[in-house]
């Protein structure tokens, strides 16, 4: 039995080189010929340098019948030389495809503090992003008018990545990571938020009150700054690891509320000044 490949101006090869496949199939017709009529097997003896996102199909065009190269390597069929579409160009067709079960999948990103310096890691994992999947971690410091591009992180199949930010700014930083997958389609993650203030002096946090602390239910916020300039403010409350877990506007200096929907555990209240963006009151407080 003689089995080869068409080029495209049907010239018969040993060897055929075609492109991966983005959204589209690929496929080559194979040429199959005996000298006698009988039962015969392709078998596939391996499959290299195609990553598992591509299935694999031999097509009989002959039965109607078909055969995934990547659960089974050989195929028996029957060739009869008094009838020509059993053999020839025409019978067997090799298919390529996108598999979308396999198709590259963020799982989750985040961003904390560092403990040791005023550094923020990002970090993310990922499911099928073997090594050809792009990704680029953006910043904003402009609350997400704007994003710039730190670094880009190379996709090595391990499914576990992170990137430092080594010069945070004051105030808000949101992180979010840029992926480019093989079909250069683009997608974004969700958006992180990390925040920083100056408090080289203890200014800030003396402008806070917070009471009662530790708190059950409801909690009062007040400014003792005597120089407020601004008529709204912005109040979030922080996990000790630098997340946003409530938000709340206030058109006074001081603010009550309820922390029901928080657990346990100790917060920071940060008030930001509406008018000029400017951190104006920071402290801690403990949830029971």
């Amino acid at each position: 039995m003689t089995l080869a490949s068409h080029t495209n101006d049907k010239v018969d090869v040993a060897i055929k080189s075609i492109p991966l496949p983005h959204l589209q199939a690929e496929s080559f017709a194979l040429n199959v010929n005996a000298n006698a009529t009988g039962i015969y097997k392709l078998t596939l003896r391996d499959i290299v340098a195609i990553p598992r996102l591509y299935d694999v199909w031999l097509m009989d065009n002959y039965k109607k019948d078909s055969l995934d190269m990547r659960q089974n390597i050989t195929y028996q069929f029957y060739l009869d030389r008094a009838d020509t579409s059993s053999y020839g160009s025409n019978r067997f067709t090799v298919v390529i495809r996108q598999n979308p079960a396999y198709a590259y999948r963020l799982i989750n990103f985040n961003a904390t503090k560092m403990q040791e310096a005023r550094q923020v890691q990002v970090a993310w994992n990922t499911a099928n992003e073997e090594n050809y999947t792009n990704f680029t971690v953006e910043r904003s410091t402009d609350n997400g008018n704007t994003f710039t591009a730190l670094g880009g992180v190379a996709a090595t199949g391990a499914g576990t990545y992170s990137f430092i930010d080594k010069s945070p700014v004051n105030g808000n930083n949101l992180y979010r990571l840029k992926q480019e997958d093989i079909n250069n389609t683009i997608s974004y993650s969700k958006i992180v938020t990390i925040q920083y203030s100056n408090l080289s002096n203890q200014i800030v946090g003396n402008n806070l009150s917070i009471y009662p602390n530790p708190v059950s239910n409801n909690i009062n916020v007040s400014l003792t700054s005597q120089n407020m300039t601004s008529n709204s403010y912005n109040i979030r409350f922080m996990s000790t690891a630098g997340r946003l877990v409530k938000e709340a506007t206030s058109s006074q200096p001081s603010w009550s509320g309820s922390t029901e929907s928080l657990q346990p555990g100790t917060y920071i209240i940060q008030v930001f000044d509406n008018k000029t963006q400017n951190i104006v009151g920071e402290n801690k407080f403990v949830k029971l």
